[in-house]
């Protein structure tokens, strides 16, 4: 950075003076070059009012250190209380306008590009419009997008090389048919506004895992079924246990042998509501008697007269 040469009235040309400081300094009005060779410290202005007409102060910092150049008291430097030099080789010349302090900025190689080793932050605040006229590549419009949760409008993404969709909405009308192919996690509900002929191929233990409310059975594995109610299944070969409960209508091809254990000489019968009952066992010399409509029957003592006496019921039956 170029620093000016000032010539005071009745003086010759000088070169300016040069001081440098390490540590926090109060500046003289004699002063007009300082340099800041290292450290981070202050450096505080003289009174506007006392400044000399014309007179013009520069600050450099040659460190690696921040330099803060305070406005004396309550003045201002354009406006702010301070300025701070914190790039190495930054500079900054000011003048008084009898109140406060104004700065002034000159170009080390006459370029034209202002503050070539310093930050935007020196410019005043900048809107996406006004940078986009000093720019000459850009692409789109609206305002300036930084990484992180920008809201792009309408942008056209091209080809990513990768993304995460997670909250994406809308239509799908211009995506190419195929299939979906992925090997994350999906959580949530899975809907399809159109056909999904093929999902893949996925195991019992898999599909368990997607199904949180349900036990799923597989075809040819082994599962135990608790508190299930099948509707018009067709089961081949089934080993069943020992159910709970159960309909046996329309059931065939029971054996004899398959039928629960009773007590010997007990018959089977019916009672007045359809329910299976047992006629009680009898004693010796009774004989199984009807006792009408609607009422199982039961063991008796032979009836007299007309019917086979005791005699003839042994000798029909060997006992």
């Amino acid at each position: 950075m170029t620093f000016p040469v000032h010539h005071h009235p009745g003086e010759g040309a000088k070169e300016p003076l040069y001081l440098a400081v390490t540590a926090t300094y109060a500046m003289e009005l004699t002063d007009k070059l300082i340099d800041a060779t290292s450290g981070t410290f202050t450096i505080t202005a003289p009174a506007a009012a006392d400044i000399p007409s014309g007179r013009v102060y520069t600050i450099k910092n040659s460190g690696t250190g921040t330099i803060t150049v305070d406005a004396n008291g309550s003045e201002t430097i354009d406006g702010s209380a301070n300025v701070s030099l914190n790039v190495q080789y930054e500079g900054v010349s000011f003048i008084s306008n009898g109140t406060n302090l104004v700065r002034v900025y000159y170009d080390a190689e006459g370029s034209g590009d202002a503050l070539k080793s310093l930050t935007l932050a020196q410019f005043a605040a900048t809107t996406s419009l006004q940078l986009k006229t000093l720019l000459s590549d850009e692409t789109g419009s609206g305002s300036a997008v930084f990484a992180t949760s920008p809201t792009l409008v309408t942008p056209a993404l091209g080809t990513p090389a990768s993304g995460v969709m997670t909250n994406v909405t809308g239509t799908a009308a211009n995506l190419t048919s195929g299939n979906v192919t992925t090997n994350a996690n999906l959580t949530g509900h899975v809907t399809s506004s159109g056909n999904a002929a093929v999902l893949g191929s996925f195991t019992v233990a898999q599909l368990n895992t997607a199904v949180s409310n349900e036990t799923m059975v597989g075809r040819a594995t082994t599962d135990t079924l608790t508190n299930k109610t099948l509707t018009a299944p067709t089961l081949t070969t089934p080993a069943l246990g020992t159910p709970a409960s159960g309909v046996m209508t329309n059931v065939t091809g029971i054996p004899v042998s398959a039928l629960a254990n009773g007590t010997d000489g007990e018959l089977i019968t019916w009672n007045a509501s359809g329910v299976a009952a047992a006629v009680a066992v009898g004693s010796e010399d009774q004989v199984l008697t009807s006792n009408g409509a609607g009422a199982a029957p039961t063991f008796q003592a032979a009836a007299g007269g007309g019917g086979l006496d005791v005699y003839s019921i042994r000798l029909l039956t060997g006992k």
